[in-house]
């Protein structure tokens, strides 16, 4: 016995495009931080876009992000660990890596300023082969576990 099923076109169409669209969800990077705190004018700049975005409390923060502060303005991101940066005004930040398993074992997060300044409260780290580097134009500073 042989039962035809009808579908119409639109539902159709409304599978193909989740279809579509899944593989793109399954496989994008977890977010890897939040946004506790803005003041003034926060940007965001995703990988694979091409233009700034404003940012506000609430946000989730993934790896490769570039954040941008304008003129007395400043964001606050959490990290999972309890670690935080605060990126003060002015400020140019790409967050290139954050908790990506390295070579030795551990974890490293990686934040590349390429212009203007931050602050950080980053939690000692349990494990000994992890990393949290800070980058600039002219020096790369790791950190254990502490604030500046």
């Amino acid at each position: 016995m042989m039962v035809r099923v009808s579908i119409s076109s639109k539902t159709f169409l409304r599978s193909m495009m989740i279809l579509a669209v899944m593989p793109a969800m399954v496989f994008s990077a977890p977010a890897v931080g939040k946004v506790r705190m803005t003041l003034g004018e926060v940007d965001r700049w995703k990988a694979k876009q091409n233009e700034w975005f404003k940012i506000n409390s609430g946000a989730k923060v993934y790896q490769s992000d570039k954040v941008r502060t304008g003129v007395e303005s400043e964001v606050v991101f959490g990290l999972p660990d309890g670690s935080s940066i605060m990126i003060g005004e002015n400020t140019i930040v790409e967050m290139e890596k954050l908790f990506e398993p390295n070579d030795e074992g551990g974890f490293e997060t990686k934040n590349d300023v390429e212009k203007g300044f931050l602050n950080f409260a980053v939690h000692k780290l349990k494990n000994k082969k992890s990393k949290f580097i800070f980058k600039t134009g002219t020096a790369t500073a790791s950190i254990r576990g502490t604030e500046g």
